[in-house]
């Protein structure tokens, strides 16, 4: 936008404008009592050397005057007396001139005076945009292109379009019986409303900024064209073996010639008197397409007033086409044909439905084929739909589609269930995939005893009470039809299963103590063999059998610690060769232990039961076979020198007996364990010297610390063990003196003597 200011000094309150072309003056005033501007709108013509004069009524003195311009316009020049200037366009759009001024000590600001520009059709490319050639009863629109109503968001720059058909004749304006746009731009007429009177041009007059005579005209040639023929039908639909149908046309007219074209290798056969029907002859299995022409017989050399209408012809399926394929199928076969029956059209388009989760297509066929390879996917049910649609908009989607319902063959399976038997006993039998089989597994299974049907057992899982004389069980599961390969197993009736084993001598078994105990199986029968199996013991051997069915034995062992497994069962023939089981199970006591020690605690040695067992009803130590007093887990020693021999008999709380030996001669050869010296103390006693209790408070926390109070005399007066951070032992009743404090933790021993005195 440019502005552009003159300052002028002027009298008087009053304002007139003058619009003044150097070509043709024109003056116009503006004056309403005040010394302003009127709003208002003027034309500037359409030509650049062309200026527009605005000047001042001279009976108005403004003391100062500023002008202004803005839009496409520029100030060309001034007039000798400073009161009038000369506006020119510098572009397409408008403008506006504005006046500000000051009367003593007053300044005012006008209102803005708008200039238009009015335009020309050739120079800005104006054309009437619309159809050339027309035929009666079409409802055509013609519009002006570009369409040049609104300009930098002012003023109209074209006050009306004034539009007009048949211009050769008579004017016949298009507004009496038409429809315009708001602005005039465009228009919409039915050209059957001129059929009698068909134009052969259109014309539009553009209207001036100013309201004046149209000056500008733009016209465009019409060529009178013939009705586009319309079908009875959009879409022929030709039933598989019809060699003759008829095509018509719904909308003939008069002085109209119409010509038919067909597709190779089909013929018309005849038409009727004025070629409006058509009786053809199509081809035996192709679709094809019938183009019909129409063009009015006094300008058929007009190329662009013939019309054509395409209408498509289909072969439609016979009412007995139906899907060809196996309904039993099993996964990992293969492709096989999905394919059509009955009388299908060759070329006719058809559209396959699979479900893609269930079924795989052959990778060079397409589902538009007539015909189409498949295979069951690993992920396939055992019941599936596959459907066909003939791809024709000839009939309701509904009619035009034949659908096959197919079964999977179900996965091969393997009986899992016992084979050993006893009459009248029932047994769990379990259907289960066989190793490399991908197919569905069945819902629904029959299980047959020797050919005879099990009743009320259709699953997987299968109870069966076992009948006198059973051989074989089979299973083969059902899938309408399509079932499954049948499995087999074959079964025995067993002997009778021992039912216990009794242990006939109640004593305690000891681990190093040579001992035999004999074992009976529980309601033995006597025409019924049995046997025994010592595989799984440490070392268990049978000795002798008591009975001649072996119900009976002896089984003797060498007496090393354990846990060992005697098994007895019923000798049969092939898979029932052996009975279920029966079990016995000997316990020799599994926990070895040693004497830990002795260990220096500077004025006597200590000795441990290492580990601490459990489950201990008293620890007996003896020294060169004198029993001592004490029965704890530990004892102490004070001269090593005077003994050769310290034994310590653990006796458990079922009165089994374990013992361990430590040998003292020679002493000598005796490595003696002391206890480690730390710096940093492993416990304290607090108080120390003592009366009532005393509180022993371990430096480091530990899982089962063993603690032992010994006399100067070597008796244990406390032994325990805690897995806490320290104990509260109490010392009412022990007589005054000193006494030895023992904590053992993660092998490591230390001691500190404790001083009682009440």
């Amino acid at each position: 936008m440019k502005h552009t200011f003159l300052f002028l000094t002027m009298a008087f309150c009053s304002i007139s404008l003058m619009l003044h072309a150097q070509q043709q003056q024109a003056t116009v005033f503006v004056y309403d009592g005040n010394p302003v501007l009127r709003d208002a709108t003027l034309c500037l013509e359409d030509n650049e050397n062309i200026s527009v004069l605005v000047s001042l009524d001279p009976t108005f003195y403004p003391d100062t005057l500023i002008w202004g311009v803005s839009g496409d316009l520029t100030i060309t020049s001034l007039a000798n007396d400073r009161r009038s200037i000369y506006v020119k366009s510098t572009g397409p759009g408008i403008g506006s001139v504005s006046l500000s001024y000051s009367k003593g000590d007053c300044g005012y600001m006008s209102d803005r005076f708008y200039i238009n520009k009015s335009f020309s059709p050739s120079k800005y490319n104006l054309a009437i945009d619309g159809p050339a050639c027309v035929s009666p009863g079409d409802i055509v629109v013609y519009s002006v292109e570009p369409i040049l109503t609104r300009n930098l968001g002012a003023r109209v720059g074209v006050d009306h379009y004034y539009w007009n058909v048949n211009s050769a004749n008579p004017p016949y304006f298009v507004d009496s019986l038409c429809y315009r746009a708001g602005d005039g731009s465009s228009v919409t007429f039915r050209v059957g409303d001129l059929l009698d009177n068909m134009p052969n041009e259109i014309t539009l007059y553009v209207g001036e900024c100013n309201n004046g005579e149209p000056a500008k005209k733009l016209t465009l040639p019409l060529v009178k064209q013939a009705p586009k023929p319309v079908c009875t039908q959009e879409h022929y639909c030709i039933p598989y073996g019809n060699d003759l149908f008829a095509m018509e046309i719904s909308n003939p007219a008069s002085d109209v010639q119409y010509t038919w074209e067909v597709p190779i290798g089909w013929s018309i056969d005849h038409y009727n008197n004025d070629s409006t029907i058509a009786y053809i002859r199509p081809n035996e299995s192709d679709p094809g397409e019938v183009t019909i022409s129409a063009v009015y017989r006094e300008n058929n050399e007009v190329s662009c007033a013939i019309t054509q209408s395409v209408i498509p012809v289909t072969r439609r399926w016979g009412q007995n086409v139906k899907i060809n394929a196996l309904t039993c199928w099993q996964v990992g076969d293969g492709y096989k044909y999905f394919s059509l029956k009955n009388g299908m059209p060759t070329k006719t388009p058809v559209r396959w439905e699979f479900n893609t989760n269930t079924w795989m297509i052959h990778p060079d066929d397409v589902l538009s084929n007539s015909a189409v390879r498949v295979m069951p996917a690993t992920t396939a049910p055992l019941t599936d739909t596959v459907y066909v649609y003939e791809v024709s908009p000839c009939a309701d989607a509904d009619l035009r589609h034949d659908s096959l319902i197919v079964y999977i063959k179900p996965a091969d399976v393997e009986i899992s269930g016992p084979q050993c038997l006893e009459a009248g006993h029932s047994y769990t039998y379990t259907a289960l995939r066989k190793n490399g089989d991908t197919g569905p597994m069945a819902t629904e299974y029959e299980w047959k005893v020797n050919n005879n049907v099990v009743p009320n057992q259709t699953t997987a899982e299968a109870q069966i009470t076992m009948p006198a004389g059973a051989n074989y069980v089979t299973v083969r599961p059902l899938n309408h039809g399509c079932d499954g390969n049948t499995d087999t197993l074959r079964v025995m009736i067993s002997p009778t299963d021992p039912t216990g084993l009794t242990w006939t001598d109640e004593h305690c078994i000891n681990a190093g103590m040579l001992d035999s105990v004999k074992l009976s199986i529980n309601g033995a029968v006597s025409t019924q063999t049995y046997d025994w199996d010592t595989t799984k013991t440490h070392n268990w051997h049978i000795k002798r059998y008591i009975t001649n069915n072996r119900s009976q034995a002896v089984f003797y062992t060498s007496g090393e610690a354990g846990k060992d497994t005697i098994e007895a069962y019923t000798s049969g023939q092939g898979f029932c060769q052996e009975t279920e089981r029966v079990r016995y199970i000997f316990t020799t006591d599994t926990v070895r232990f040693v004497i830990d020690g002795p260990h220096d605690i500077g004025w006597c040695y200590s000795l441990y039961c290492n580990p601490v067992l459990q489950n201990v009803k008293t620890y007996d130590w003896y020294f060169d076979n004198e029993l001592q007093s004490a029965h704890s887990f530990g004892i102490a020693l004070y001269n090593i020198n005077q003994y050769n021999q310290i034994r310590l008999t653990v006796t458990f709380e079922n009165d089994c007996q374990q013992t361990s030996i430590l040998s003292l001669n020679p002493v000598n050869e005796i490595p003696l364990r002391k206890h480690k010296q730390k710096s940093v103390k492993m416990m304290e006693l607090s108080p120390n010297p003592t009366t009532n209790e005393v509180f022993i408070h371990f430096s480091r926390q530990e899982v089962n610390t063993q603690i032992l109070i010994f006399s100067l005399e070597g008796e244990v007066i406390y032994s325990s063990q805690t897995s806490d951070s320290g104990l509260t032992i109490s010392t009412n009743g022990w007589p005054d003196g000193m006494y030895c404090v023992t904590i053992r933790q993660k092998g490591e021993v230390s001691s500190e003597m404790l001083i009682v005195k009440h």
